[in-house]
């Protein structure tokens, strides 16, 4: 919304509190693209997460035949895991690109790194504004001297290991201390050790590698199965370091999840994921044969892909029901500037999207192009609470004298105008359906009868 009303303003003012670089100049650079060369930011972005994917999917192959040696063919399965990986259907979110960019570069820098340190820092660097790619790059570091350790060089690894660790972990804390968010982002992403699913994880990574060793390498001499279960532990090692910092404060790795932005988390365990599942079915072919192995990758793959296939159906209804509610909303005069409290059945709500203040804001802009409202759930559960003048102060932190002080991407307001908007919608399927791409960009709203009722409240001073 920032970029579409150039308040560019607030955004730096978000982001400045929330200490998110790289999220913020991945804004910066495609704004001053769109308002220089008419590129607009949302393509841009688009095509940024589309290239980067395609790069994680080069450097996961490199990695697949130089680190865990695998034959051309079935590093290519790594390839396809990674490109029917359900959450990259998040991308389709352009405020994530910075986080799948991130992942790139620290690939990009991990290769570099092997010919010069010096070309690989920038990457590095810049990888490392998404602070949970710290934890990831000891785990890949970790990762690459397990694959290199024995029984002579150990002591080397290890010193090698803690050489690299120690000094990133001083920088982050460092960092961290030194740059704390601020305002009522403060607490965000604090220290809540996710317990169970630490434990959990490594109860599933354990009973996988004995089965995997059990079923794929009993047949093989002794120091093929050594080289078995060392490639397969230090994958299963990488994957830990990929969700590791996001369960050190609390939040949940879903990479089946394709409701919500909550799959971001899951950005980095595409990595080990793939490398996993490709590893796996290699051996497994040489143990099985291609007559088992291709069928069962081809189900697994397209189990993946229907989960994706489903984050971006999901995806294509949340932006179905915000264009026709903008449609809808250009048949009646602008409202007051002000909130608008908008009722509308909670199960036609889109699935996809969690962010409601955003999402409607966004369709008033379209529909009047205008930012002069702040938009809020009518909430049933509470008999109509949210109409109350102090429910809607409190609820965007308005204190005394305050505008909107706390970085939300709203203009101030001294003198509350209300309007409850009341949205109706038939048959309309929150979790999409693969028609409404069609419906989408061909604006088709007849079927789901989109209705608008407009009721002015009584202002609210203060």
């Amino acid at each position: 919304m920032a970029i579409r009303t150039g308040n560019l303003e607030s955004m730096k003012t978000l982001f400045y509190k929330t200490r998110w670089v790289a999220q913020y100049y991945s804004y910066i650079i495609p704004a001053w693209i769109d308002y220089n060369l008419g590129i607009p930011y949302k393509i841009f972005l688009n095509i940024t997460s589309v290239v980067s994917v395609v790069g994680i999917c080069v450097e996961v192959f490199r990695i697949a035949k130089s680190k865990l040696g695998m034959s051309p063919n079935y590093a290519q399965f790594a390839v396809v895991i990674l490109l029917v990986y359900p959450p990259f259907a998040t991308l389709m979110t352009s405020i994530l690109a910075s986080h799948i960019i991130c992942v790139w570069f620290f690939l990009l820098s991990v290769r570099f790194a092997e010919r010069s340190l010096l070309l690989a820092f920038p990457f590095f660097a810049v990888s490392l504004t998404v602070n949970s790619i710290f934890a990831f790059a000891v785990g890949y570091m970790t990762f690459s001297e397990i694959l290199k350790m024995d029984a002579t060089n150990w002591k080397q690894s290890l010193i090698k290991l803690i050489a690299f660790s120690l000094p990133l972990t001083i920088i982050f804390y460092l960092y961290k201390t030194a740059f704390p968010p601020l305002g009522r982002f403060a607490t965000y992403n604090s220290f809540d050790l996710r317990t169970l699913s630490f434990v959990r994880y490594l109860l599933v990574a354990a009973a996988s590698i004995g089965l995997s060793y059990y079923f794929l390498a009993r047949d093989l001499n002794k120091e093929e199965k050594l080289t078995f279960l060392r490639k397969i532990t230090a994958c299963f090692v990488l994957f830990l370091f990929a969700c590791l910092a996001y369960w050190y404060v609390d939040k949940p790795i879903k990479i089946l999840g394709t409701n919500s932005f909550t799959p971001r988390h899951a950005f980095l365990a595409s990595v080990p994921f793939s490398l996993i599942l490709a590893y796996l079915f290699e051996q497994a072919n040489r143990r099985f044969g291609k007559k088992i192995i291709v069928p069962v990758f081809t189900i697994i793959a397209l189990f993946l892909f229907s989960y994706q296939y489903a984050g971006y159906q999901q995806k294509f209804a949340h932006l179905l029901h915000q264009e026709m509610f903008a449609d809808t909303l250009k048949k009646f005069p602008a409202p007051l500037p002000g909130f608008i409290v908008l009722k509308t059945d909670r199960e036609s709500l889109p699935k996809y999207n969690r962010d409601f203040e955003s999402m409607n804001r966004s369709a008033f802009f379209d529909a009047y192009n205008e930012n002069s409202w702040v938009t809020v759930r009518w909430d049933p559960e509470r008999n109509g609470q949210s109409l109350i003048p102090e429910h809607l102060r409190s609820y965007f932190g308005y204190l005394d004298d305050q505008s909107l002080e706390e970085p939300r991407l709203a203009p101030p307001i001294d003198e509350v105008n209300r309007t409850l908007v009341e949205l109706t919608l038939d048959n309309f399927d929150p979790f999409g359906s693969p028609f409404y791409t069609y419906k989408y960009f061909t604006r088709d709203y007849a079927a789901f009868n989109p209705q608008v009722k407009m009721t002015t409240l009584p202002k609210m001073d203060y």
